[in-house]
């Protein structure tokens, strides 16, 4: 009886000091599919700058604080070239095309629409992706496509690239001003970043958004066989892929550590108690972490920066209620705004 006792002590001292050790491991690189084509060490500096899913510090932080307290011209932000890709298919470009068209897709420097040989939308900067298919199992094939032909034919013109889905709602001045602090000199991808066990990844939804170098390092990547698993969904893919290459995953927060990139709607994010009853919060319990208690930093007039960025799941009625409020709704008393759109259609007809 003694000696049963003592080997189930020992067995339940090994369970122990097993979980811990796996628990503390990072996220193991080795595993991967395309282990064989891409260098698999995270660099030093990698490794001292990621941070939690959850986690508002960051090493620049006093230097974007200060980028934004001296207030920048609109004029040097807005000098950022941006090209935004949406990502759509066959039973949405239509409808939410003309709806990113009519709103903020237009203030982008140069705007395309990534769907399949088989969308037959009429939409300024469509493109049509050859040998893709329609479908949720089709996005990392179809994000692998739209990479390749931004990286092959855009790369050289613009500094910043977004990937974004169709349903998404872009605030693209205040876009370019968070990514105004940071240098075009090392590969850098910003969002909302999220976690799936040890996957570290920015959201795909509302938005990511990487500087040239990042482009330079992910189309090599894709070339080298990178993003080609169908078992990882495909903003993981781009994450994984860039940090192996070495990039830098970057949080989007305001100079407050204030979420600027937001995964829902507004409806969602401003009225307490919303998330909850939706099928939305099992998928941010699992990739935030969250308890219930928790959606206090999700919810509420604190959810979301004065300076956001991006909005999710907003249905095309919802895309046009927002760009009257922010362009054009004015209280009387208050001084006029002027709405800058810089791009020629010229520009957005191209392909």
């Amino acid at each position: 009886m003694k000696a049963n006792f003592v080997w189930m002590f020992i067995a339940l001292v090994v369970v122990c000091v097993g979980t811990y050790f796996f628990k503390t491991l990072p996220w193991n690189d080795h595993a991967l599919p395309w282990k064989d084509h891409a260098p698999l060490e995270m660099s030093t500096q990698q490794q001292t700058t990621e941070t939690d899913a959850q986690s508002v510090v960051e090493p620049d932080v006093s230097a974007r604080q200060a980028a934004e307290d001296t207030q920048p011209s609109v004029e040097k932000v807005l000098a950022l070239r941006l090209l935004c890709w949406v990502l759509t298919g066959t039973k949405t470009s239509r409808v939410y095309g003309a709806a990113i068209m009519a709103t903020w897709g237009p203030r982008c420097d140069k705007l395309l629409f990534m769907s399949s040989e088989k969308d037959e939308a009429d939409l300024p900067g469509r493109v049509s992706l050859r040998g893709v298919y329609e479908g949720r199992p089709q996005l990392v094939a179809k994000s692998r496509a739209a990479w390749t032909h931004v990286w092959e034919r855009y790369s050289k013109d613009y500094d910043w690239f977004l990937k974004c889905d169709d349903d998404a709602y872009i605030i693209v001045e205040n876009l370019k001003l968070m990514l105004y602090p940071h240098p075009q000199t090392k590969p850098i991808i910003m969002g909302r970043k999220l976690r799936d066990g040890y996957i570290r990844y920015m959201s795909g939804g509302p938005g990511y958004v990487m500087n040239r170098p990042a482009l330079e390092l992910l189309g090599n990547a894709i070339k080298t066989g990178c993003m080609h698993s169908d078992n990882v969904h495909e903003d993981q893919l781009v994450s994984i892929c860039l940090r192996m290459m070495g990039a830098e995953l970057r949080e989007g927060h305001d100079a407050r550590g204030v979420h600027r990139v937001m995964l829902l709607t507004p409806e969602l994010h401003l009225n307490r108690g919303m998330i909850v009853r939706t099928d939305y919060f099992w998928t941010l319990k699992r990739v935030i972490g969250t308890e219930h208690g928790h959606l206090e930093t999700l919810e509420g007039p604190s959810c979301c920066s004065d300076l956001a960025v991006a909005f999710h799941y907003v249905k095309p009625p919802m895309q046009r209620v927002l760009e009257f409020l922010i362009y054009r709704l004015q209280r009387f008393g208050e001084r006029q705004r002027t709405v800058v759109m810089k791009n020629t259609t010229s520009e957005l007809l191209e392909n």
